[in-house]
């Protein structure tokens, strides 16, 4: 049995279900005009990976209270519906969103706006791996296949919106319902997604499928490299600049160039 893990066929499909983690993170990253430190990217890659832990304790703590909550096979109808968006986004994304704030919001590198966003779809990219894992040595070679043009992407698009909504909270704390809709966004474009997945079981559920998971990613794609293109300094707390004592209050000093930290 331990051989047979390590079979060709688990390997390509080990293989596929990681290959889109290591594309969506050369891209993100790519966007980036100020590269973020890569131990801390892999600390938050990994904070994803945790809040898949975190989700399992929510769950958990619902079935407490609600023992056959989970047990629920989705329909096409509202409860189905209120399942995928309650049961499931609302449940992973709020697991995502408390592993992103703990890891970054007060950490020195968040110091530009496209970070923000950076950070959001690292956090997810972590997550969506790991299930990617275990769904594609579950499912096989075909669900890997599957997962890596529409779950993983998806993660990473639902981590997009996160960022969004976080950047604008984040420039107007005044703003508190964009923290709120840093969650429930995401946990909506979640629910639908695994909505339609559960439902479709004819040619014209596949093809809203596929218009759905298009849009989506045409309209994350084009938020997130308009995000990164017109990135600016977030406004820090003063400091002096200790090459040259004037007070910076960016990541770098205006007078002589030199980083901050």
């Amino acid at each position: 049995m331990f051989m047979s893990i390590f079979s060709f066929g688990n390997k390509l499909t080990l293989i596929v279900s990681i290959l889109p983690a290591i594309l969506l993170w050369r891209y993100v990253n790519k966007l980036d005009k100020h590269k973020e430190p890569t131990k801390f990217l892999v600390k938050l890659f990994f904070g994803g990976v945790i809040s898949i832990v975190i989700t399992l304790v929510i769950s958990f703590a619902i079935s407490i209270f609600f023992a056959d909550f989970f047990d629920y096979e989705v329909g096409l109808n509202l409860q189905g519906f209120l399942y995928s968006f309650l049961g499931i986004g609302l449940v992973e994304e709020t697991s995502k969103f408390l592993m992103m704030y703990a890891f970054s919001w007060k950490n020195k590198n968040l110091d530009e706006t496209y970070d923000i966003v950076l950070y959001t779809m690292i956090v997810a990219l972590g997550f969506a791996t790991a299930e990617n894992i275990c769904y594609s040595l579950t499912g096989g070679f075909l669900t890997s296949v599957f997962r890596f043009f529409t779950a993983v992407p998806g993660h990473v698009i639902n981590g997009a919106f996160m960022g969004y909504f976080l950047y604008l909270y984040r420039i107007n704390k005044k703003s508190k319902y964009n923290l709120l809709l840093a969650i429930l966004v995401p946990a909506l474009l979640h629910g639908i997604y695994d909505f339609i997945v559960f439902t479709a079981d004819s040619i014209l559920g596949y093809v809203i499928f596929g218009v759905f998971v298009i849009a989506e990613f045409i309209i994350a794609k084009k938020m997130v490299k308009n995000m990164a293109k017109n990135s600016k300094f977030l406004e820090l707390p003063k400091v002096y600049c200790t090459n040259c004592g004037t007070p910076i209050t960016t990541r770098y000093c205006q007078n002589c160039g030199k980083e901050r930290y």
